[in-house]
């Protein structure tokens, strides 16, 4: 490899990974943001319409994510749980920005795969000029009559999606300390999130919860011929703080 340059990898991905790529990045760069209404956001989302909603234990899980969020964003303190920084804070760590882009990238080119002649909606926006890693590029094709996406990406943008699909699948399955072990290693804030995992609501959707477990497959058989490539740039993103 020339000095000076990146090696990228291209990420296929199926239609229905497609959503779920996008929702993992959304949620990923919005824990980021200290907008930790999308946990309750992606639960309501993902429930069974059939079955009443446990609003009780959605604010005991907000009182106790509030906590965290108090402790890992102190400028924070003392604001709702629909609060955040906003994607243009320079306080934001890099990951948020980059996970912030990436999904811009697959949702724009698949927004205009299913509709040119839109652009009013957020599914538009493009990329904003922050970040470390370059601008990943997405290819929406037509596969036997469902989309498909090519997604070139650096390393670090491939482990960004990587930890977000783990994040998203750990919501998913009730298990907030590990979701939250991304992004802090303090015991006390590890124990809120346990406690916190105590009212993950039941009835949710299994078939987003499989489909976030074949998306990690897809992204570790991208990287079957540069395991040693991956796991430097893991290592990498672990020495950095997530949280300033």
């Amino acid at each position: 490899m020339a000095s000076g340059t990146i090696d990228m990898f291209v990420l296929l991905l199926s239609e229905n990974k497609i959503s779920i790529a996008i929702s993992a990045l959304d949620l990923y760069f919005r824990m980021h943001l200290g907008l930790y209404d999308a946990i309750d956001r992606l639960y309501h989302e993902t429930h069974d319409p059939d079955i009443s909603y446990n609003w009780d234990g959605e604010m005991a899980r907000d009182a106790y994510l509030l906590r965290i969020r108090d402790a890992l964003i102190p400028d924070m303190r003392d604001t709702g749980i629909f609060c955040s920084r906003g994607i243009h804070s320079e306080l934001n760590h890099p990951d948020c920005v980059d996970a912030y882009n990436l999904m811009c990238s697959i949702r724009s080119a698949y927004a205009m795969y299913k509709n040119p002649f839109e652009d009013l909606s957020v599914d538009y926006r493009e990329p904003i000029d922050k970040g470390c890693c370059p601008h990943a590029e997405c290819i929406i094709r037509n596969n036997s009559g469902s989309a498909e996406a090519l997604v070139t990406m650096c390393p670090d943008q491939l482990k960004i999606i990587y930890d977000a699909a783990e994040i998203f699948r750990y919501i998913l399955s009730g298990d907030l300390e590990r979701a939250f072990s991304y992004f802090t290693q303090d015991p006390e804030l590890t124990r809120l999130a346990c406690e916190a995992s105590k009212f993950h609501p039941a009835h949710l959707n299994g078939y987003v919860l499989a489909s976030a477990e074949e998306l990690l497959v897809d992204i570790d058989n991208v990287f079957q011929n540069d395991k040693e490539l991956f796991t430097l740039a893991r290592m990498h993103k672990k020495h950095q703080s997530p949280l300033r």
